[in-house]
């Protein structure tokens, strides 16, 4: 973005200020949470915490990323077992038995089934943000598509 070849981003936000000459629009806030098989043993859970997890094979988000930052901060040694470049695949791994998953809770895609989203009391929410230059002067339907992403963003968060 900084450097003018795309109009926005929708990203996660990361814990440090955004880059120089970049500036940041809220837009909606995600619980954390795991995502299990239906038959797993934790499926039934209203809510569990780090500590319950740290034994357990993991599949969460590559290096680099808010959720395997916020993994990394809270689970000492996680044994983590896949990491994956979209929310998608961590569904999808966990659906074949790779472990569970570490994700928020949004809608990005209802395709992969048979599996349980359980909150992880003790992480704080996934922020999501729009991302654009200070002096950005984008097309106008670059306007119309951020438009519709703030005017929709709410209905992302399940």
């Amino acid at each position: 973005m900084a450097s003018g070849e795309l109009d926005f981003g929708v990203i996660t936000t990361p814990a440090h200020p955004p880059g120089v000459g970049l500036r940041r629009v809220s837009l909606v806030e995600a619980p954390v949470g795991i995502c299990v098989r239906d038959d797993d043993p934790l499926a039934g859970s209203d809510g569990v915490h780090w500590r319950d997890i740290d034994a357990r094979p993991i599949v969460t988000m590559r290096s680099g990323t808010v959720l395997w930052e916020l993994l990394h901060r809270n689970v000492a040694h996680p044994d983590v077992v896949v990491e994956a470049t979209a929310a998608r695949t961590v569904r999808v791994m966990v659906g074949q038995g790779a472990g569970l998953g570490i994700i928020a809770r949004l809608d990005t895609t209802a395709d992969v089934t048979g599996l349980v989203w359980i909150p992880l009391r003790d992480a704080p929410p996934l922020a999501l943000c729009l991302t654009e230059r200070r002096d950005s002067r984008p097309s106008r339907a670059a306007l119309v598509v951020r438009q519709l992403i703030r005017a929709r963003a709410d209905e992302m968060v399940v």
